[in-house]
């Protein structure tokens, strides 16, 4: 499986092959897994720091294609040829099933204000066009803190750990804080 290095500080740009190969390895683990919660993605959790909350956005959108639980991401965001694909896809009536279902997934994104990873206005744009191809309306969150580089972020984890909390506490699909 591949790591960070899916993605090009030099260029800022990702190893789409890589991506999916790795995304590939993540589903197949969450396949043997998820006999734990008897096959109900629902109760599935997707999280991710950098690179593994980039390969979260393969696993969800090209790999389950299925509402899951939630989906948690810090320090990531959707690369430019997988926004590319996806808008691609939304076009299609078949996708167009697979993104009723992934309308119902509640996806957070943390990123820190000085992450140089994260290249200000194009991946600004990229999480636009996500919410428009998808047609995400209530269910696609970016919080932005102030002041903080490439890194795990304690206020951050603790607004996941909340979520989470209101998730599984709850019987509601999307948790409300």
């Amino acid at each position: 499986m591949h790591a960070w290095y899916d993605f090009s500080m030099e260029t800022f740009l990702m190893n789409h092959d890589h991506a999916r190969a790795s995304a590939a390895v993540i589903n197949k683990h969450i396949a043997d897994e998820i006999k734990i919660l008897n096959n109900d993605y629902t109760k599935l959790i997707l999280g991710g720091f950098s690179g593994g909350g980039i390969t979260n956005f393969y696993v969800l959108f090209e790999q389950i294609q299925k509402r899951v639980g939630l989906m948690l991401g810090m320090a990531c965001f959707p690369p430019d040829k997988f926004v590319d694909r996806i808008e691609q896809l939304s076009q299609s009536n078949d996708y167009q099933l697979i993104l009723d279902q992934l309308r119902k997934v509640p996806i957070h994104l943390w990123y820190g204000e000085k992450d140089p990873f994260f290249v200000g206005k194009p991946t600004k744009t990229f999480f636009d066009r996500i919410i428009k191809a998808c047609d995400f309306k209530d269910n696609f969150h970016t919080i932005e803190q102030k002041g903080v580089p490439h890194k795990i972020s304690q206020e951050g984890l603790n607004h996941f750990y909340d979520l989470m909390l209101a998730f599984v506490e709850s019987d509601q699909a999307l948790p409300k804080l």
